[in-house]
């Protein structure tokens, strides 16, 4: 076997699963079929102009093309992560973030905070005996 037909064979071995899922999943071909036609649609929007009136075309308000282009990159990018075989990430949540922030806030507040963090620890460990530093009469 030449070198050739081995990288050929190796390069089939690779990208064979994702061809196969490429093909049998319903999910990817109706996001790649939703790209081409919002790629297409933008195209006719923007075909016939030169590159200064899509350009102008692009920075107006014109939704229909935005609203294209966001729908491309979108259904694409979904398809790629379905066609890698990975989830997609999920985003956490902001309200550990911000309990923590008001938390902070809280406690080191000049105006209040010496109370605050004072009742917190008398709260959390009691409170303290007072301790006489006078020095010893002898």
């Amino acid at each position: 076997m030449s070198r050739n037909t081995r990288a050929a064979a190796s390069a089939f071995d690779t990208f064979k699963p994702i061809i196969d899922r490429a093909i049998k999943d319903d999910e990817i071909r109706h996001n790649v079929t939703r790209a081409w036609s919002a790629a297409r649609r933008v195209y006719d929007d923007l075909g016939g102009e030169g590159p200064i009136g899509a350009a102008s075309k692009l920075s107006k308000d014109d939704s229909d093309v935005r609203e294209g282009l966001d729908t491309t990159v979108q259904s694409l990018s979904e398809a790629i992560v379905r066609l890698s075989g990975k989830q997609p990430k999920k985003r956490g949540s902001w309200a550990p973030f911000l309990i923590f922030a008001i938390v902070l806030v809280v406690l080191f507040n000049p105006a209040t905070g010496t109370t605050t963090r004072a009742w917190l620890k008398d709260t959390l460990f009691g409170s303290e005996e007072e301790f006489d530093y006078s020095t010893p009469n002898y």
